[in-house]
């Protein structure tokens, strides 16, 4: 496979500017993705435009490159903006492709969902493609793609930007090559939480269904940051740290995935911006009777209450297992108990038709592009791990399954406590601890549990 890839208009012709610019950046994303298709075994054309004054001059050039080119696919690199200024909310990635040009339209979608699932960048118009005559998908003579990595004038799209550099131009180059290129090693100083796995043998397996039981696996502080990263002003009636706590301490109880859960809350209320029939002081985090026509659903006193009722909603679908706490639920007697044990079997049972009728034919269609209910609530949880991975949080491993291969029988009492939130940066197991960090730890254990109990 040959592939010509040049960057945003020129060294001397501005492209969008924002809290990036668009030319600097797409010359730092292409010579990355150029390695990183090299290293899938494609050949590759570099170039980068100098010379030109205007726009069509500048454009002309490049067209004029790819097509001295003996290539099979060409690519350009942009990133976008919107009128308005400067904004906090993520407006996401785009892949432009030919008016009538199916290749492209399907290479399109696979770039763009690349990009989105590498970074958490939404996925703009659905699917993320937009069709488009400019002129470099218009004159070129093979086909093409313009990308449109994020927009430079958002903080959110900035910000998992720059966080997610490198997954994104490794992203591009597996989408474009269909090779998986290995993960980069990552550097961390030696005694820290970062030397521990970014994931471990646990509960979720690749090409398996992912069961709505079972234990959480990413910290509540993660979570938390994670939300702010996306939703700077979430419309809670809680901080977002005692909200993820809520949800680890509740599902936990159950035996619910509360980390899931609060990502099926984060996709009912759109990162909790809301704009739809519920409100943000129902406390309702999981659309629990809100079926359409205008019909606001239960309304709940305290953000605890909200969760536990999520939670309790939950364990209906899920289990056939009784209750430990009193049910909040006030439609739990009408599911069919144990209904849907794993999250995909939320489609057309929680969210009906649980999937988007104007895009999709049918439940199927959907599910085999990954838009299901379900499946879209999946995504967002991979958007939380690849998260927790790149901030150096282990995933937790129950401690029965960690001590098998770990090299110290406090493995996995390390990994739990961390993921509790009570943070201890180096294992040490064997040495003692100092008078200073036995306050720190108590203060951390009295901040996160005895506090929040008393709620």
């Amino acid at each position: 496979m040959r592939v010509c890839i040049s960057s945003a208009h020129g060294k001397n012709v501005s492209g969008a500017v924002g809290i990036l610019n668009e030319v600097e950046e797409s010359r730092r994303i292409v010579p990355e993705v150029v390695k990183y298709l090299k290293q899938a075994g494609a050949e590759v054309i570099e170039f980068h435009e100098n010379n030109a004054r205007d726009k069509n001059s500048n454009v002309n050039a490049i067209v004029a490159f790819h097509n001295s080119q003996q290539r099979d696919l060409d690519v350009s690199v942009h990133l976008n903006s919107v009128d308005g200024g400067i904004r906090e909310a993520g407006i996401g990635v785009e892949v432009l492709y030919l008016t009538g040009n199916t290749q492209t339209h399907k290479l399109a979608s696979h770039v763009a969902r690349a990009i989105s699932n590498a970074s958490g960048l939404i996925l703009r118009r659905g699917d993320g493609t937009l069709v488009s005559n400019l002129g470099f998908m218009r004159l070129t003579n093979k086909p093409a793609i313009l990308i449109e990595v994020c927009f430079v004038n958002s903080q959110t799209d900035a910000g998992l930007y720059r966080e997610n550099f490198d997954s994104i131009c490794r992203a591009i180059a597996k989408a474009i090559t269909g090779q998986m290129i290995p993960a980069a090693k990552t550097q961390t100083a030696p005694g820290t939480a970062c030397d521990a796995p970014a994931s471990g043998k646990i509960i979720d397996e690749p090409d398996k269904p992912v069961p709505i039981m079972g234990i959480s696996s990413i910290a509540a502080e993660v979570m938390a940051v994670f939300l702010l990263s996306r939703s700077p002003e979430p419309k809670i009636n809680c901080t977002p740290h005692e909200l993820a706590m809520l949800y680890i301490k509740e599902g936990m109880a159950e035996g619910i995935r509360g980390d899931i859960a609060f990502c099926q809350a984060i996709h009912e209320t759109g990162w909790f911006r809301y704009g739809g029939d519920v409100k943000p002081e129902q406390n309702n985090f999981a659309g629990i009777g809100a079926i359409g026509a205008g019909a606001g659903g239960a309304v709940f006193d305290a953000p605890e209450i909200g969760v536990l009722a999520h939670i309790h909603h939950l364990k209906a679908y899920a289990s056939n297992e009784p209750l430990v706490s009193e049910n909040k639920s006030p439609r739990f007697h009408l599911v069919t108990r144990g209904i849907a044990p794993n999250w995909i079997d939320l489609a057309g049972r929680w969210a009906v038709p649980g999937f988007d009728s104007k895009r999709f034919n049918n439940i199927g269609d959907a599910y085999s592009r990954g838009e299901t209910y379900g499946q879209q609530i999946l995504k967002i949880y991979e958007s939380l791990k690849h998260y927790a991975s790149l901030a150096g949080y282990p995933a937790y491993t129950p401690a029965s399954d960690t001590s098998k291969n770990a090299e110290h029988w406090a493995e996995g009492s390390f990994q739990y406590l961390n993921y509790m939130g009570v943070t201890i940066h180096e294992r040490r197991f064997d040495d003692a601890p100092t008078r200073g960090e036995m306050f720190a730890l108590l203060e951390q254990y009295d901040r996160n549990f005895i506090k929040a109990s008393k709620k």
